[in-house]
C-alpha cells in the first residue's frame, strides 16, 4: 500500500469511498449469481475461473481508487499539477534538484531541520510525485540518503562545500537511460558533441559555485 505517510482525514475519506464502492460491487455480484449459475450448467467448473479473476480485478481497482482518492485529498493543492509533472522539462528538474540539494545541505550545516519530502512539498506547493522522483534520482546519484528511523526524511552524504552546482547539474542531466542504450550514438556523432558542449555550459559562472555558497548567499 502507499509508501508515504497518510493523514487520518484523507485516509478516512479514501476508506469510506472504497467501502461504499465495494459494498455496491458485492450487491452486483449477488445479483449476477443467477447468470453465473446458468453458465455453470453449460460450461461446468471452467465458468468459475474467469468470474473469479474478474472479481479480483474489480476488487483491486476499487482499493486502488480509494488510495487515489486519499492521495488527492491529502494533496488537493497540487493534485492538478501531478499530471503536468510527468512531462516536466529539463529546466524544471534542474531547478527542483538544486533546490532540494540546498535544503538538504542546510541540515548538514546546522541551519535547518532534517529534510522531509512531504513537508517540503506542502510548504512549497510542489507535486509530491514529482518531488519523490527527483529525490529518488538524487539518492541514486549519491547526493543524499534516507534516514533509516525516520519516514520520508533525508540527509546529505557530502559536505555542501564539496558539492558544486555543476556536479549536480551534470548528474541530473546524465541520469536515466544513456544514449548508447537507445541506439542514438549511430545517428549523428557530431550532434552528441554539440549537446555535450552545451550541457557543460549550463549555469555559466554560477555553476562553479558550491552548494555551501548558495546556502550562505
Amino acid at each position: 500500500m502507499p509508501n508515504t505517510r497518510v493523514h487520518w482525514r484523507p485516509a478516512l475519506l479514501g476508506g469510506i469511498v472504497a467501502a461504499v464502492m465495494f459494498i455496491a460491487w458485492l450487491f452486483i455480484c449477488k445479483w449476477s449469481q443467477i447468470r453465473v449459475a446458468q453458465f455453470s450448467k453449460l460450461y461446468g467448473s471452467f465458468a468459475v475461473v474467469p468470474i473469479v479473476l474478474f472479481w479480483v480485478f474489480v476488487s483491486w481497482q476499487i482499493v486502488l481508487f480509494g488510495a487515489e482518492v486519499a492521495f488527492a485529498a491529502q494533496n488537493c493543492m497540487t493534485y492538478r499539477m501531478e499530471y503536468g509533472s510527468k512531462r516536466a522539462n529539463v529546466q524544471s528538474r534542474l531547478i527542483l534538484a538544486l533546490s532540494v540539494v540546498v535544503e538538504v545541505g542546510k541540515t548538514m550545516m546546522g541551519k535547518a531541520e532534517p529534510f522531509e519530502v512531504a513537508e517540503y512539498a506542502r510548504a512549497n506547493k510542489i507535486p509530491v510525485r514529482f518531488l519523490n522522483d527527483i529525490v529518488e534520482d538524487l539518492s541514486n546519484l549519491g547526493f543524499m540518503a534516507p534516514i533509516s528511523d525516520s519516514d520520508g526524511k533525508y540527509v546529505m552524504l557530502k559536505q555542501p562545500s564539496d558539492v558544486s552546482v555543476r556536479s549536480v547539474i551534470s548528474a541530473v542531466m546524465g541520469s536515466g537511460v544513456k544514449p548508447e542504450a537507445l541506439g542514438l550514438m549511430s545517428v549523428r556523432p557530431d550532434i552528441e558533441q554539440i549537446v555535450k558542449m552545451n550541457s557543460d555550459g549550463i549555469g555559466g559562472s554560477m555553476a562553479d559555485k558550491t552548494i555551501a555558497d548558495l546556502i550562505e548567499s
